[in-house]
């Protein structure tokens, strides 16, 4: 504080060289005042505050004044630019008016532009004049060419669905007709075997065998009567052997027989078949009957001959 107060002084007494003694001495009187007041109280107040405050002003205004330095910098390049592209937005308008009316000048063939003048005919001939098509008509024409794009896609479409309509229908006379085959077939398994004409050539060869004899004739026809047996079973057994649950329990539902398990029930089938075509007596129908594949001429032979033999020795 003394240096700013001898500043002060200095700055008073120059005053008082340039012929202000009056004023001088009023300042000087006032700074002591002040001087005291400040050794009285011991803290400065006012003077101080007035300080800090002229000092944040200053800095305040220092940055504004940059600030401002700056926005005039920005400011200037900008208009710079904007300078420089109207500049080239003025030279490319200029060249474009040129390339329009060098295009649109009678006379131009095949659209090559000639910046430079061409040399013109003196003999009286019609200049080539090129239609131009109006944005209205150009509208209409894309107009109708996308009405005819949705038209074909439309028919197309009606198409695709024909089709399918045509194929859904082929599909469905064909599940038909597979169902009447699949009914055909079941039916002809559950008919089963016709074996009358079996039994009738069988009865008609025994008794060629033995023309004289009515007890040859028996013992045949017992023979036979054997043979078939065991065929018809065996038949029955093929029939029903690749069968699966479906069909056994329709032909149960028609034979009247009573559904248990699957390879019961076929042996219950066998035995009412065989039973209903060589009368009710026992009939022992063997568990392997109904897996029997084939059953060859030489084991049927085999057997009827065995039977015969049998007959044979009962006779006599």
């Amino acid at each position: 504080m003394n240096t700013k107060i001898d500043r002060i002084y200095e700055t008073m007494n120059v005053k008082k060289k340039q012929g202000e003694p009056d004023e001088t001495e009023r300042l000087k009187a006032e700074i002591e005042k002040l001087r005291l007041m400040m050794m009285n109280q011991g803290t400065v107040v006012g003077p101080p505050a007035t300080v800090e405050t002229t000092v944040r002003r200053l800095s305040e205004e220092e940055r504004l004044r940059r600030s401002k330095e700056d926005a005039d910098k920005r400011i200037a390049s900008l208009e710079e630019e904007v300078s420089l592209l109207r500049r080239l937005n003025d030279n490319a308008t200029r060249e474009a008016e040129v390339w329009r009316q060098e295009a649109h000048r009678p006379g131009n063939k095949g659209g090559s532009i000639a910046i430079e003048e061409t040399p013109a005919t003196h003999s009286r001939i019609r200049p080539r004049c090129t239609l131009v098509k109006s944005q209205t008509s150009a509208r209409i024409t894309m107009a109708e060419a996308h009405a005819r794009e949705v038209q074909a896609l439309k028919e197309l479409r009606g198409k695709d669905l024909n089709d399918k309509r045509v194929a859904e229908q082929e599909v469905e006379m064909l599940k038909e007709k597979l169902a009447q085959l699949e009914m055909e077939r079941q039916q002809q398994l559950i008919n089963g075997t016709n074996l009358k004409s079996k039994l009738d050539e069988a009865v008609g060869l025994s008794a060629r065998a033995t023309p004289g004899s009515k007890q040859g004739t028996v013992s045949a026809a017992k023979a036979t009567k054997i043979v078939d047996k065991d065929g018809f079973i065996a038949d029955c057994g093929k029939q029903l052997k690749g069968m699966k649950k479906e069909g056994v329990m329709a032909i149960c539902m028609q034979e009247g027989v009573t559904y248990s398990t699957l390879e019961k029930t076929k042996e219950d089938i066998v035995t009412r078949r065989v039973a209903k075509a060589f009368g009710k007596q026992q009939v022992s129908v063997p568990t392997d009957a109904i897996i029997i594949e084939e059953t060859s001429e030489d084991t049927r032979t085999s057997s009827a001959d065995l039977a015969q033999a049998n007959g044979d020795e009962e006779v006599s």
